[in-house]
């Protein structure tokens, strides 16, 4: 079973990346803060909305944070992963936005821009 990404962190910050450069969740140990040291997640932190989350709520999160960057499902991210990862955000982005300002210049919603649309929207 995957180890969470709350847990790979701690092993990021404690024993550095793995050889290859690749975080893996695999890799962290189970105690990753020295015994003199507690480790503890926050208790509670804020959703999107500003809620407060549990930390099973924020761990789960986090697990699936990292599964979706682990673009082969390997059990590693690499930084290949996380550049593709934000490539594909950034065209979804842009394609919505896209999307609205063609809403907005197409007045009569045909889907077709035409001359006299463009002429309004002072193109």
């Amino acid at each position: 079973m995957r180890t969470s990404l709350l847990s790979a962190a701690a092993a990021i910050v404690t024993i550095g990346l793995a050889p290859s450069g690749a975080v893996s969740a695999q890799e962290a140990p189970a105690n990753p803060v020295p015994q003199t040291q507690t480790a503890q997640a926050p208790a509670q932190t804020q959703s999107a909305q500003g809620d407060p989350i549990d930390r099973a709520t924020f761990i789960r999160q986090m697990d699936a944070e990292f599964a979706r960057l682990d673009l082969d499902s390997s059990g590693f991210v690499v930084p290949e992963e996380i550049i593709e990862s934000q490539r594909r955000s950034a065209r979804t982005e842009a394609l919505r936005q896209n999307q609205i300002v063609f809403g907005q210049l197409d007045a009569n919603a045909d889907g077709v821009l035409t001359p006299t649309e463009k002429r309004a929207a002072g193109i």
